[in-house]
């Protein structure tokens, strides 16, 4: 049983970084109040797709998100970059922390595995480096370098991160589907 409230607040947590990091990248268009509305709304229904269907869950919140940004003026194209960067940015950090505590402190990241103390040192390590990434390409998107490349190659970028995408996420759900041990996902 607490493995499964660890399971759920985990998902929650996740689906609020997705939108907080969004917001990051997107330069900070929602409000506040607008993100912990709406976040708490992709929470609530996310956390029940992915109960579900899995990691399709996904795919509503980054619709959703997609929407939301376009609702509030931003172009099709940085309404979907700025998603699924943020999708890919999580993922990336994510693995980067597994690496490090399965190489280095030689521990499964599994959630039966450790308590939840781990758990919650892994989601503070997550969001810290997440934000601090997501600081850093929003530094880097405002700069007339991207502008040029967003401009000239804006369909072969969006291509390629929703073939990123969708390849980890692929990988990711025939792992759990196989009953991989974690130790290799």
């Amino acid at each position: 049983m607490d493995n499964q409230i660890l399971a759920i607040l985990i998902v929650v947590v996740q689906i609020y970084c997705i939108a907080f990091f969004t917001n990051i990248l997107a330069s900070r268009i929602f409000s506040l109040q607008f993100l912990l509305v709406f976040g708490l709304f992709l929470a609530t229904i996310g956390t029940i797709l992915f109960v579900t269907i899995g990691y399709f869950a996904l795919v509503f919140i980054l619709l959703s998100l997609v929407v939301a940004l376009k609702v509030k003026g931003k172009s099709f194209f940085i309404a979907l970059i700025t998603p699924l960067t943020t999708i890919l940015l999580l993922v990336i950090i994510s693995y980067c922390i597994d690496v490090f505590t399965v190489s280095f402190l030689h521990m499964d990241t599994a959630l039966s595995e450790n308590g939840i103390a781990f758990n919650m040192i892994y989601f503070v390590a997550l969001i810290f480096l997440a934000y601090s990434a997501s600081v850093i390409l929003e530094h880097l998107f405002r700069t007339k370098i991207y502008k040029r490349i967003n401009r000239a190659n804006g369909i072969m970028l969006i291509v390629a991160l929703l073939v990123i995408v969708v390849t980890m996420y692929v990988f990711i759900y025939i792992e759990s589907l196989y009953d991989f041990p974690i130790a290799i996902i």
